[in-house]
């Protein structure tokens, strides 16, 4: 068996192509030796860990070091606090003392016996504060604990004694000395609290220098951190991404020469790099073989089109028609005239027709034509009926949209049942959509078929669906709200919707 022009013509370049190929994929190898590393992902996982420890612990050191000095400070204001409290409170008793010996004021007890109780808290507060370790404040706490505690036993028997008695006078100003004595020692506990304030500040003062040094350090570190994240980032990032860019636009221009960047890490990158290598071999290759192969074609169609040279050639056979018409004039064959002239008309429509686009009344024309002569051949057996809404005779349509539906109807659905069928034509519109449909009663098709073209995944190589298929891809790629609805049942007829909206309106 001899092989046909275009296959040999295919046949000679399949080395060439192959060698070629070979050639590019040798070249295009990238140059990216890569080693096994973690991910990006957790490289930068870990940095994050690094950094936030970092920070973390030099926090925490300058946490540590500020809370210890301002946990003594505070111990030294509740120290001072608590003494001041108890030479104020010691100098309130003695003006309450003082009031209800005067007797001048019938609640004077009362209030009296008020401050006695806050003063005694108050003590009782202070002296629980008794450290050994700090001896002069622990002396004066001592004096001010067993002072206070005759005190208030001279002080009791006093508010019980009899004021017209000697003994209340002398009583009384033993109660006055004491009071006195009491609100000295307070001093001498201020004093005492005081100088070990001052003690401590001085023994701490060291930790102040430490807050400056951490505080360096602190930015030493983040700083030295930060400046390696940045390095590595731009390293492990920017600079891959900013030579990928520039190589893409490289490619973009149609060159294929460029390199990609060493790059030795297998992580995210590398994978990218490596992708985006391959996928430029892969592009450059299917270049060259597009334009190889578009080559091919061209040399293929001319001799395609010497081969066509030697058929028939349909403006011969339209003009013999036309001829075979006259006679049958001539001869008083009406019938026949009719029948040439419809097929005339028929090869006209088709070699005239090189638009997409066509009026619906053209269509309707050969649809009329296709049918008459399909009559003639199987007489009564096909009956049929155009219903063309008025509105809708000169809406833009595409070309050959109908016929094929109507072969397929004659053809496929009703020649071969024995009572034949009926097929009938509509257009209509629904807003400013046009919709045709072509209906038959014939012997319809299986529910998959329906399915598979509704959902356009219909590939049959022959048959009903080949031209239907067709018609389905041409309107739903012409028009933006292109349908079509196939609905069929087996032994029951087909019926096929066409729905779109003409965009450039009506001629």
């Amino acid at each position: 068996m001899v092989d046909s022009p275009g296959k040999m013509l295919y046949n000679r370049e399949d080395n060439r192509i192959a060698g070629a190929q070979s050639a590019q994929r040798k070249k295009g190898e990238l140059a990216v030796k890569q080693k096994k590393t973690a991910s990006m992902k957790q490289k930068f996982a870990y940095m994050a860990v690094t950094m936030v420890a970092a920070s973390f612990g030099v926090f925490l050191c300058l946490y540590l070091v500020v809370s210890g000095i301002m946990g003594q400070t505070r111990q030294i204001m509740d120290d001072n606090d608590r003494n001041a409290r108890f030479q104020t409170q010691m100098e309130a008793e003695e003006n309450a003392f003082r009031h209800w010996v005067e007797g001048n004021d019938g609640n004077a007890r009362e209030e009296l016996e008020a401050r006695i109780r806050e003063t005694t808290d108050v003590v009782e507060n202070l002296t629980e504060k008794k450290n050994p370790a700090k001896p002069e404040v622990y002396r004066s706490l001592w004096a001010i604990e067993k002072s206070y505690e005759v005190y208030c036993v001279k002080r009791d028997e006093v508010m019980e004694m009899d004021r017209s008695k000697a003994e209340f006078s002398r009583a009384l100003y033993e109660i006055y000395d004491m009071q006195g004595f009491l609100i000295q020692y307070g001093g001498n506990l201020t004093q005492a609290v005081m100088k070990e304030g001052n003690r401590a500040y001085l023994q701490g003062e060291n930790r102040f220098k430490l807050i400056p040094l951490v505080v360096v350090f602190a930015a030493v570190m983040i700083a030295g951190i930060a400046v390696y994240a940045g390095k590595y980032i731009d390293r492990s990032l920017i600079e891959p991404i900013v030579a990928l860019s520039r190589e893409a636009e490289r490619v973009a221009a149609n060159d294929f020469e460029g390199q990609l960047p060493g790059y030795d890490q297998d992580d995210e990158m590398g994978h990218l790099l490596k992708a985006f290598g391959k996928m430029k071999e892969s592009t450059q290759e299917s270049l060259r073989t597009i334009q190889e192969n578009s080559e091919l074609q061209i040399q293929l169609e001319k001799v395609q089109l010497q081969m066509l040279k030697s058929q028939v050639n349909p403006h011969f056979l339209f003009n013999t028609l036309n001829m075979i018409s006259c006679m049958a004039q001539l001869e008083e064959a009406d019938t026949t005239d009719k029948m040439i002239l419809a097929m005339s008309r028929l090869f006209q429509y088709t070699l005239k027709s090189s638009e997409s686009t066509a009026p619906l009344s053209n269509e309707i024309a050969v649809v009329k034509d296709y049918l008459y002569l399909q009559k003639m051949r199987f007489g009564e057996r096909v009956q049929y009926e155009i219903d063309v809404e008025d509105d809708t005779e000169y809406r833009m349509v595409p070309s050959f949209i109908l016929q094929p539906l109507v072969e397929n109807a004659v053809i496929h659905g009703i020649s071969g049942q024995a009572s034949g069928g009926f097929i009938r034509v509509r257009s209509w519109t629904e807003g400013k959509k046009l919709w045709l449909s072509v209906e038959d009663t014939g012997a319809g098709m299986e529910p998959e078929q329906v399915e598979q073209l509704n959902s356009g995944k219909w590939k049959g190589k022959s048959g009903h669906g080949v031209g239907l298929g067709n018609i389905i891809k041409r309107v739903r790629i012409m028009y933006q709200d292109g349908q079509v609805i196939v609905r069929s049942e087996k032994k029951k007829g087909t019926c096929i919707m066409i729905g779109f909206t003409d965009t450039k309106g009506e001629i």
